[in-house]
Formats: C-alpha cells, sequence, structure tokens
C-alpha cells in the first residue's frame, strides 16, 4: 500500500537545536495562531492552532481544512519534554484517539484498537495530516537531543508510521526527511514557533499569518472547494490494525 503524500501536506512545523537551553514557558509560547496552507502558490487551506497551559500539560487544538476536508483535534503534550500524552481527533464523523506512554501508544480509530511500540530513540508525534501534529516537534527535539521522530499517523481511516530524520538545521532553517520526501522548516530560533514550512517536491507551503497571545475559542473550519493535489512520492510501512 501506497501512502498519499498529498494528505500530509497540512502537517509539517519546524526546530532548532539551540546551544543554550531556552526557557520551557518561552517555547510553543500560549496563543492562537492561524496559517495559510497553498500548493503552487494557489491557496487550498487554513490551519487555526490554539496552545495553553494546563497543570502541567500543553493542550494544543486544531481546527482545520485542506482540500476539501476538514479536521478538528486535540493533543496534550507534557510541558518538560513536550513528549507526546495524547490525542483525539475527528474528521468526517470518524474518531480517532491515541494515548501514548513513553514509545508505546494505544490506537483507536473507526472502532479498532491496536497498539505499537516505536524506536527507542524516535520519540513519537500523533499526525492527522494538519499543522498541528508537528507543533511540538522542535522543542521535543531540543530537549531530548534526538535525531530521529516516529510520526504515527491516523490518516483518513489508516494507520501508518512514518520515520523522520533530521538532515539538517542552519540559520533558522531544519530540514527533514520523512522517508524520501525532503522537507524543509523556517522557525523562530527563540520560540522555536513555525514560520513558514516548505514540500519541494510538491511545491507546498504552509505559512504563519497571524498570532495573538490570547488563546481563543477554535472556530469551525472552512472547508474550501477541493482542488487537484500533485501525487505521492514517496511510500510508506503500514502498521496493521
Amino acid at each position: 500500500m501506497r501512502y498519499d503524500i498529498r494528505n500530509f501536506l497540512a502537517t509539517l512545523p519546524f526546530l532548532a537545536l539551540l546551544v543554550g537551553a531556552a526557557p520551557v514557558a518561552s517555547i510553543l509560547p500560549d496563543g492562537t495562531y492561524r496559517y495559510d496552507i497553498t500548493v503552487g502558490g494557489r491557496s487550498v487551506g487554513t490551519s487555526t492552532i490554539v496552545i495553553h497551559r494546563d497543570g502541567g500539560a500543553i493542550a494544543i487544538g486544531e481546527s482545520a481544512s485542506l482540500a476539501g476536508t476538514a479536521v478538528v483535534s486535540g493533543r496534550k503534550i507534557d510541558e518538560s519534554s513536550f513528549a507526546t500524552v495524547s490525542y483525539a481527533g475527528e474528521a468526517g464523523g470518524k474518531r480517532a484517539t491515541v494515548a501514548v506512554v513513553g514509545n508505546a501508544a494505544a490506537v483507536m480509530q473507526n472502532g479498532v484498537s491496536a497498539r505499537f511500540a516505536a524506536p527507542s530513540d524516535a520519540p513519537i508525534v500523533v499526525s492527522d495530516n494538519r499543522v498541528a501534529a508537528f507543533a511540538q516537534i522542535p522543542a521535543m527535539l531540543h530537549v531530548t537531543g534526538a535525531k530521529k521522530l516516529t510520526l504515527a499517523c491516523v490518516c483518513g481511516g489508516q494507520f501508518v508510521l512514518l520515520p523522520v530524520t533530521v538532515v539538517g538545521n542552519n540559520s533558522g532553517v531544519l530540514t527533514v526527511s520523512i522517508q524520501s520526501t525532503t522537507v524543509s522548516l523556517h522557525y523562530d530560533p527563540e520560540s522555536f514557533v513555525l514560520q513558514r514550512a516548505e514540500i519541494p517536491a510538491q511545491e507546498a507551503a504552509f505559512v504563519l499569518h497571524s498570532y495573538d497571545p490570547q488563546p481563543t475559542a477554535l472556530p469551525q473550519p472552512v472547508t474550501p472547494t477541493p482542488r487537484p493535489l500533485p501525487a505521492a512520492r514517496y511510500a510508506s510501512r503500514e502498521v496493521a490494525i
């Protein structure tokens, strides 16, 4: 089975591996972040992310649309390590949940449950093919020093694991490899906030449009008219459920 990257276009953010440790409170500061998503310079969707601290955890909510599909999700990550704790999302009336302890996770999707374990040197990030999946990556890599991640994707009724490797980090631009696909992530080196993500092979990008330091209620996603997107250019490793 081949995994279609066009569903993945809305999900890639940022990182900096700094010499000095930044205070945790300054990383991914609370507030409301709005992103524009484009392919070939044409708008195909938007994403609103709301971040706030909640009793030792960071809650990240997202309301997003991409090429005619909408997702609303919420996740919690540990405030000290930025490790994934939990995820719940819904798209098209279908719901998925993920609970993570260390590098082990339990998934429930479309009424079917599964368990999996990621490599010990590749922390888990849950993806639903939108921006928020990667909002935790910069801080996670900064704190742990990891060079690899496991992208656990609950993607349109499928569940796949995608290996992510850091291949370069220069002057506020992080380059990662998701199997054979290269992604460039432009970030703020102090807050680790994504400014722009680019997938050159797909002519895709998402760009931070605005930031409000006040967390607001998530809006309902506005579903745009579907537009054709480029075909996938990498294969995935499927995990049977």
